[in-house]
C-alpha cells in the first residue's frame, strides 16, 4: 500500500493541481492521495476564492481520495510554520509514505542541502545571516544572501526567491525536524508564472483562474479547470475582503493593545504601526499597503491582520486529523487511520471534539471562528456554524 501526501490551498482547484494528481499515480504508483489544505483563509493571509467545503468536493471530484483540514492557526502562518503544522499531522498519521509538492526546480539534492543548512544553522552560516541583518535587510533577504555566501553560489538567490521552491525547502526542513520516514517528491510546476493574470493555456496559475471568475470570463475558466470543479467554483459565493476593514477596526478599539501585542506570529513593531493608521479612513487593501515595506512584506501584513483579526495569542496543540471528506471508494482510508494514527481523528466535529485535549480544543476553535468570519465577508449566513453541522463529504 502506498500513499502520497499533498499540501495545498486549490484556491481553487486548477488544471495544474489535477497534473499533478496524474503524475502522482503514474510515477509513484500511488494507492491512494490524500491532500491536507488550508482552511477558509489561505497562507498569505486572504480569503479562499470559496469556502473549504466546497474546495474539498472540487479535490474529491478530481481524483483526491481524502482531504485533511490543515488548523487555521498553521494554515495562516509564515512558510515554516505552515509547513511544520502540515508535516506533524501528516507523520502523525503514520500512514503517508511521501510527500508530493510542485517547484520550480525540482532539484532534490538542492533542496536537501538548503534545508539541512537551515536546520542545523552552523556558526559560518549564523555569523553570514546576522551581518546581512545588522544592515538593516530583511530576515527573508538577509537569509537568502546569506544562504548564497555559504555555498558560494550566487545563483542560489533566484533558486529560493521561488514560491514553491520556498515552501518545497520548509517541507523538506520540517521533515528533518520530525525526523519522519515520509519521502519527499518534488515534481517540476507546469502551471505559469504564479503571478501571471491571464489565461494563457489549459495550465494557468491559481491568480489568473481568479481574475478570469472575477471578469466573468466562462470560456477562460473552461480552459483551465476541470468541468466538475467550474460547476462547484461558479455555484458558490465568493468573499469580498473589504468586509474586514470594519471587523478589524472594532477588534482594535475593544481589545487591549497588550492583547493585540501578544497576538502570535506577528512582528511587535507592526502592532506599532498598525495603531498609527487607526485614525486614517482607508480601505482594508490600502491599510495593509500602508503597512508594507521592505521589513514587512503584503503577506506579512495580511497574515498578521487576520490572526489579530482571528486572536490567535498563542500557538495551540493543532495535532489532530480533522477529516472533511473522502472518495466512497477510498473509505478504507478511514479504518487505516484510526488503526495508525498517534493523534485524533475527527470526522464528526461534535462527536470527536471530545477526545480532544483542551490546547487541541482551542486551536479546532479559532477554526470556527474562521469559518464564521468567511461566512461574514462571503454574505453566506449558511456559514454560520457550519463546523458543526457539516457532515463528512463522501463524493
Amino acid at each position: 500500500m502506498h500513499i502520497t501526501a499533498i499540501i495545498a490551498e486549490y484556491n481553487p482547484f486548477h488544471n495544474g493541481h489535477l497534473y499533478q494528481t496524474v503524475q502522482i499515480k503514474q510515477k509513484l504508483k500511488s494507492d491512494y492521495i490524500i491532500s491536507i489544505i488550508s482552511g477558509n483563509f489561505t497562507q498569505r493571509g486572504l480569503p479562499t476564492i470559496i469556502d473549504k467545503f466546497s474546495r474539498t468536493k472540487m479535490a474529491l471530484k478530481a481524483g483526491v481520495d481524502m482531504v485533511i483540514e490543515l488548523p487555521t492557526i498553521n494554515a495562516t502562518a509564515s512558510a515554516e510554520f505552515f509547513a511544520r503544522g502540515a508535516i506533524s499531522i501528516l507523520d502523525k498519521t503514520r500512514i503517508v509514505n511521501a510527500l508530493c509538492f510542485g517547484a520550480e526546480t525540482p532539484d532534490i539534492e538542492k533542496l536537501k542541502n538548503i534545508s539541512s543548512l537551515l536546520v542545523e544553522e552552523p556558526t559560518v552560516y549564523k555569523k553570514l545571516l546576522n551581518t546581512f541583518l545588522s544592515l538593516g535587510l530583511s530576515y527573508p533577504v538577509a537569509r537568502a544572501k546569506a544562504i548564497c555566501e555559504y555555498f558560494n553560489d550566487t545563483q542560489l538567490g533566484e533558486f529560493i526567491s521561488k514560491p514553491n521552491n520556498i515552501l518545497g525547502i520548509e517541507y523538506l526542513k520540517a521533515l528533518q525536524y520530525y525526523f519522519s520516514p515520509i519521502l519527499p517528491f518534488p515534481i517540476q510546476r507546469e502551471v505559469t508564472n504564479y503571478k501571471d493574470e491571464e489565461i494563457y493555456s489549459n495550465l494557468a496559475s491559481a491568480s489568473a483562474v481568479r481574475n478570469a471568475l472575477a471578469e466573468n470570463e466562462l470560456e477562460k475558466l473552461e480552459t483551465a479547470m476541470p468541468k466538475e470543479c467550474l460547476k462547484i467554483l461558479i455555484a458558490e459565493k465568493h468573499p469580498d475582503i473589504g468586509k474586514l476593514r470594519d471587523i478589524l477596526y472594532y477588534k482594535l478599539l475593544t481589545t487591549s493593545v497588550a492583547d493585540i501585542a501578544a497576538t502570535w506570529d506577528v512582528p511587535s513593531n507592526l502592532v506599532n504601526s498598525i495603531y498609527n493608521l487607526i485614525n486614517k479612513k482607508l480601505e482594508y487593501t490600502d491599510f495593509v499597503t500602508e503597512l508594507t515595506s521592505k521589513t514587512y512584506s503584503k503577506a506579512t501584513v495580511y497574515r498578521s491582520l487576520l490572526r489579530i483579526i482571528l486572536g490567535i495569542n498563542t500557538k495551540h496543540n493543532c495535532d489532530y486529523v480533522r477529516i472533511l471528506g473522502v472518495r466512497k471508494e477510498s473509505k478504507k482510508l478511514l479504518s487505516m487511520l484510526h488503526k495508525s494514527a498517534d493523534i485524533p481523528i475527527i470526522t464528526n466535529v461534535k462527536a470527536d471534539a471530545k477526545k480532544l485535549s483542551e490546547e487541541q480544543r482551542k486551536a479546532l476553535y479559532i477554526d470556527f471562528i474562521a469559518t464564521n468570519l468567511y461566512g461574514l465577508i462571503s454574505g453566506n449566513y449558511n456559514m454560520y456554524n457550519r463546523d458543526l453541522t457539516q457532515k463528512l463529504i463522501m463524493s
